[in-house]
């Protein structure tokens, strides 16, 4: 009996052990009321433009703030959240930091905006910091107060690529001087690189061809390697489908390419010009060059602030305009019945391709 009873001893005192040990190894939080959230301070220059000559790179500014308190040893993680509503219901994160700063760049306030809009526009972002407990946001969730910036954005655009080979035009890349003719610029749908998607639709020959990213340099240019594109030159000619009519594609983020006839109908036009205030006049065409069928361009001209569209013929039966009044896209779109509006003056590269639709209106110095 005595020797049960000192058993029983024994196996009480092992359960209350452990069961100490157990309730000691997880983290009992006081109350809410005893936390206290980061207190946010931010010094960001406001009411600015993100123009094309803009360093996106540079500091415009911080933020900062004082350390949320668990009371405990564990470090607080901290993700700053950026939403165009102060209520926050559709809130995307910036960045997430251990840090108590953060520098705030052109380019990461830019890249906040584009989540919310595509288009240039001013626009008001309301930004606060969200403090749990690890990366897994444990724990109670402590929220800063709300600041806001207000600028205006400027998407980002997708560079031009060219297509130089004898399955188009031919195999000069000497430089710029050859934009035009043997390099042939890619169209595209839309300007933004919120898809690297490329087209060209014309008439090919049997040959080979290659994708240059700048005039003159081949170490960059696209190759073809294991059925897909392939970077850095790294790879073969991409041979046509043969001579005819067809649509080449290309999407530089999946680096598929294809080619596909064309079977709609294509009518031909014996000539195709400018015109409106920002050219000549709206009765006088500035013609441009028949580079492949289907295919105009106009290498260098000096358009004014004004209204453009493209015409065949010298008459109105076939034309193309923009697609909408307003936010038009630049480099890159397909065309509609509006103006063109060319809101600074300067000298161009301009390109229309009559089947697709597709033009390509950019500054000269801004060709790659």
């Amino acid at each position: 009996m005595k020797k049960l009873n000192i058993f029983s001893i024994i196996v009480f005192s092992l359960l209350a052990f452990v069961a100490c040990t157990d309730e000691n190894d997880h983290i009992k939080l006081d109350g809410d009321s005893s936390f206290v959230k980061p207190v946010l301070e931010q010094n960001v220059l406001q009411n600015f433009v993100v123009e094309q000559e803009t360093v996106l790179s540079d500091s415009i500014g911080y933020w900062k703030w004082t350390k949320a308190e668990y009371n405990i040893q564990a470090p607080p993680s901290y993700n700053m959240q950026v939403d165009v509503s102060p209520s926050f219901e559709t809130a995307q994160s910036v960045t997430t930091t251990a840090d108590t700063y953060i520098k705030i760049t052109y380019d990461m306030l830019n890249k906040a905006a584009l989540r919310f809009v595509e288009s240039s526009q001013e626009i008001t972002l309301y930004f606060r910091l969200k403090a749990s407990l690890g990366t897994a946001e444990a724990g109670p969730i402590l929220y800063s107060e709300t600041k806001q910036v207000t600028f205006t954005c400027r998407p980002s655009i997708k560079s031009a690529l060219y297509i130089v080979g004898d399955g188009l035009v031919g195999w000069k890349n000497e430089g710029k001087e050859n934009v035009g003719s043997d390099l042939q610029l890619f169209f595209a749908d839309q300007s933004s690189d919120a898809d690297l998607k490329y087209t060209y639709t014309g008439v090919f020959k049997a040959g080979g061809m290659k994708f240059p990213t700048k005039a003159g340099n081949w170490d960059d240019a696209y190759a073809y390697k294991g059925g897909k594109l392939s970077p850095k030159n790294n790879g073969d000619n991409y041979a046509s489908a043969g001579a005819g009519l067809y649509t080449l594609s290309v999407d530089l983020k999946t680096l598929e390419i294809k080619m596909e006839a064309y079977t709609k109908p294509a009518p031909v036009y014996e000539k195709i010009g400018m015109v409106g205030t920002a050219a000549i006049d709206w009765d006088n065409d500035t013609f441009m060059e028949k580079v492949a069928d289907h295919v105009w361009v106009t290498k260098s001209i000096n358009l004014k602030a004004g209204a453009l569209k493209f015409r065949a013929n010298a008459g109105w039966d076939s034309n193309w305009g923009a697609s909408t009044k307003t936010e038009q896209e630049f480099p890159f779109g397909k065309t509609g019945g509006e103006d063109f509006i060319i809101e600074e003056a300067g000298t161009y590269f301009v390109a229309l391709n009559s089947l697709s639709g597709n033009y390509i209106i950019i500054p000269v110095g801004d060709l790659p």
